[in-house]
């Protein structure tokens, strides 16, 4: 019992399965009474043994919220905000200003649905008394398909972001999306200070599209739209950076939007996938909020009824988040859902249980929800492990030695792998991993968690580009010279004349690009030449390969990629480029300005190591770098050996 619970398939150990196994155990014994002899083995542990109802939970949940995992992510997160700013070691602890708690946040999704037939505030039922003798028709609600998306989220200094609310529209075009205005009636501006000298009110924002959800373009509009603006001191500056804390929803791996971020000095973090149950504080927010946004539903719900409106109208969301008066039936909703699930203390507290900021790791002590492993750390918890595998070992032996079948239950308690480092910073086999990563789990084992604004994750997207353009004109030229040889012998073919072999038809046939000629019969590629031949048709043009075609594969395949080479560089070169142009149309004010912004960026102390150039060079077709599995990919320790010396030349 206790090493399937480990292993996460506790809901799997029930008394009848139980049972079986036991009978399983005493097929050699006759006469044993196997329900009697299970109650009295439950009797005698019951004292170690909860009996109940599993909780359901994803397998993929079960599987990715492990010690190591979440281990791996916070020796990462600590590292990197060392490294960008956020954090300082003192007295040998790593310790985030006030001023920094407030530049980290996170943001995350969740969808308002208006149907009082299906939503649950959670807890038990009221119980209702009903007569047997009469219609017991139920309780009356109001049915609506209607459903808003809602960004929303706070920083680990307690304030809250303010809500986005994503609405759903039939419109086909921007120009034709339409919304009720008295939406903005039910929202309520939020305080905060965010990145400015002082406390704000800042309004909530609005966007539509067909489903009412976050897509890549819907996401990359909010946090250009309605997260940077509320730090308009950001810069790519120690001390003025922001991080974002996200999950792996929609638009997270956007190279557009992560080369825009990184500009600005906005760094993109997601956590361990599938454990936002234990590692994502908005998550947290959100239950209290979800309770009390399904009581304002309720209560709202009940009045109009009363008053014979059975409709939810969406432009009313807002008003059971924020509570306020309905204006057609005039009954005020008290209590605010957001202030209950995002009030300045309650951030603060969902961020302490997260772990992250101020960095206390706290999950990795939530043994409920996080799944050991044998050798996933030197602790008092792996020794509890061992011992209970080296006692069930002892007692399979003992089993089988007075003549019952003890693999009946015979169980191993999962061990951590143990993976050979095969990747290190700015490497050809990290970059290798990480351009084939087309999920975030996949991209999360390649590097053992960091911020999608890292150098390794642009140079990887950069050399996928690379590699899909090498192998277009790989094809081209191995198609261009293919065809040149097949144009030479159908010529000599052709000025020979008649009679023709049949791989020599089909020789002719190919100069001409005809489809599955390889297949042909003599007879039907004989008649086929001769429809050619009738038609008077030249052979069509399949194309040429110019010195300039050469000179761009030679480029693309010897070629190292530097920063310089991907989207975050090219848009720090238009970015040079404009300012160059706007100097030209400045006031003598402005470019004063300018220049003492540039006097002020020549002082500032950055801690940057001499970078060493590592030639990063896209794989060529046919090449293929050697079969690596996740597990490999994995660093064993990613915060001991790491040498931040290892950079990018940047160009």
């Amino acid at each position: 019992i206790q090493i399937q619970q480990l292993n996460g398939g506790s809901g799997d150990v029930t008394y009848k399965k139980l049972e079986e196994l036991l009978k399983q155990c005493t097929a050699k014994k006759k006469a044993c009474d196997c329900a009697w002899l299970l109650r009295r083995l439950l009797e005698e542990s019951g004292a170690d043994i909860n009996a109940g109802r599993s909780n359901n939970a994803e397998q993929r949940r079960i599987m990715w919220t492990t010690y190591y995992n979440l281990k791996s992510w916070f020796d990462n997160w600590e590292k990197d905000l060392l490294k960008l700013g956020f954090a300082k070691t003192v007295k040998g602890k790593t310790v985030i200003p006030e001023d920094q708690l407030a530049r980290i946040l996170n943001v995350d999704e969740t969808c308002l649905v208006m149907d009082g037939s299906k939503t649950q505030r959670g807890g038990r039922p009221a119980v209702v008394f009903t007569s047997n003798s009469l219609p017991d028709l139920g309780k009356a609600t109001i049915k609506s398909s209607a459903a808003t998306t809602m960004i929303t989220g706070s920083t680990a200094a307690g304030e809250a972001i303010p809500p986005h609310y994503q609405f759903a529209t039939a419109a086909k075009s921007d120009e034709r999306e339409r919304i009720r205005s008295e939406v903005d009636r039910f929202t309520v501006k939020v305080k905060g200070k965010f990145g400015c000298a002082e406390e704000r009110e800042w309004p909530c924002t609005i966007a539509m599209n067909e489903k009412g959800g976050m897509d890549e373009k819907e996401f990359m509009d909010y946090f250009f739209n309605s997260l940077v603006p509320l730090y308009e001191d950001a810069a790519d500056v120690p001390g003025k950076r922001v991080m974002v804390k996200v999950d792996s929803g929609p638009g997270r791996l956007n190279p557009t939007l992560l080369s825009r971020a990184r500009n600005i000095g906005f760094y993109i973090y997601p956590g361990v996938p599938n454990t936002t149950a234990v590692t994502q504080e908005t998550d947290q927010n959100y239950g209290p909020f979800k309770t009390q946004f399904v009581m304002n539903l309720k209560e709202l719900s009940d009045i109009r009824i009363s008053k014979g409106l059975t409709s939810l109208p969406p432009h009313i969301v807002p008003l059971f988040v924020f509570g306020g008066i309905d204006p057609d039936t005039g009954h005020e909703l008290k209590t605010s859902a957001f202030e209950v699930g995002f009030a300045p203390d309650q951030n603060k507290r969902v961020w302490i249980k997260c772990g992250a900021a101020p960095i206390s790791r706290t999950p990795l002590d939530n043994h409920h929800q996080v799944r050991r492993e044998l050798g996933d750390e030197d602790d008092k918890f792996n020794l509890k492990m061992r011992h209970i595998q080296s006692s069930h070992d002892l007692s399979i032996h003992f089993l089988n030695e007075n003549g019952f079948d003890g693999s009946a239950f015979k169980v191993q308690i999962k061990k951590k792998a143990e993976p050979k480092r095969i990747t290190v910073p700015h490497g050809q086999e990290r970059i290798d991993a990480i351009s084939k990563a087309s999920t975030h789990g996949k991209l999360f084992h390649a590097t053992g968690g960091t911020h999608l604004t890292s150098d390794d994750i642009f140079i990887a997207t950069e050399k996928k580009v690379r590699e899909g353009e090498i192998s277009t004109l790989t094809k081209k030229k191995e198609k261009f010279t293919q065809m040149q040889s097949v144009e030479t012998d159908a010529k000599e073919l052709l000025e020979r004349g008649p009679p023709y072999k049949l791989p020599e038809l089909k020789a002719i046939l190919k100069y001409h690009q005809v489809k599955g000629c390889s297949s042909l019969k003599k007879t039907a590629a004989e008649a086929k030449l001769q429809e050619i031949i009738g038609r008077g048709t030249h052979a069509p043009d399949y194309g040429d390969w110019t010195d300039a075609d050469e000179q761009k594969l030679l480029t693309l395949t010897t070629k190292p990629i530097t920063l310089g080479d991907t989207s975050l560089g090219r848009l720090r070169t238009v970015k040079r480029m404009e300012l160059h142009a706007a100097i030209n149309h400045m006031s003598k004010e402005e470019r004063e300005d300018i220049r003492n912004k540039m006097n002020a960026a020549d002082d500032m102390e950055v801690d940057v190591e001499p970078a060493s150039i590592v030639p990063i060079l896209p794989n060529l077709p046919g090449e293929s770098t050697p079969p690596t599995s996740a597990a490999q990919l994995f660093p064993d320790e990613m915060s001991d050996v790491e040498d931040d010396g290892i950079q990018v030349e940047v160009v």
